[in-house]
């Protein structure tokens, strides 16, 4: 069981530098249940339960895709995910932005963000948004390795660790997320910690090219053009 700081503060930098009404953030980690880590309100919070109770939903597509999902209008979400059916709009959300929470080939979590009225996102606020997730997503980081060190459990090595492959993995990793040394080795035991393997079962992903910390282009899901917040 994670015990990272849930702190609303998380979420309120969302509402702070962009063009929403609410956000929620929750993260994914190993065999763990799902843990939301803040929201800013309950329709934040009505809206996320509405998608985990019924396994569907932007919040999915984000995650699966590693891209951000635009839901400029709500009524219209039935059609993309039908089990959902209106719940999003149900809830008061008239538009829903999410973005994935990753770091390198570390999937984290999600934050979701909402307006109450119909609209998408423009391209500069998109890119600061991504920004925005990409600081959130190394905050996190740091406290799930913060975590491990706490609680071992698959962060320990059963074994010596074969440091050679691991500097070999660290450097991949360096050139692949163009990153520096210390924080290429952070994604390694970040990835390591997530997926339950020891540093050494990561790193040899790493060298066998069955793990790749490049990232990937950006793809945006948005549904038919609309207003822009």
């Amino acid at each position: 069981m994670l015990n990272l700081p849930g702190d609303d503060d998380l979420c309120a930098v969302f509402l702070t530098e962009l063009p929403v009404t609410g956000a929620a953030i929750s993260i994914f980690v190993g065999t763990a249940n799902e843990t939301r880590m803040g929201a800013t309100d309950d329709r934040a919070i009505a809206l996320d339960e509405a998608q985990f109770s019924v396994g569907e939903g932007p919040r999915w597509d984000a995650m699966r895709t590693r891209a951000p999902v635009i839901v400029p209008d709500t009524r219209a979400a039935h059609l993309e995910w039908p089990a959902l059916g209106t719940a999003l709009a149900d809830a008061g959300a008239a538009a829903v932005f999410v973005l994935p929470l990753i770091v390198g080939a570390v999937n984290i979590g999600v934050v979701e963000m909402y307006h109450t009225r119909p609209g998408s996102l423009s391209a500069p606020t998109l890119l600061h948004a991504q920004t925005l997730t990409s600081t959130t997503s190394w905050a996190l980081m740091h406290s799930i390795l913060d975590e491990g060190r706490r609680n071992p459990g698959a962060m320990t090595e059963s074994e010596p660790l074969a440091r050679r492959e691991i500097h070999q993995a660290t450097g991949m990793i360096l050139v692949q997320a163009d990153v520096s040394a210390a924080e290429a080795l952070m994604l390694l035991r970040a990835h390591a910690f997530a997926h339950e393997q020891t540093l050494a079962e990561a790193a040899q992903a790493v060298i066998n090219r069955s793990l790749n910390f490049a990232a990937e282009p950006d793809a945006v899901s948005d549904s038919a053009g609309s207003e822009e917040h």
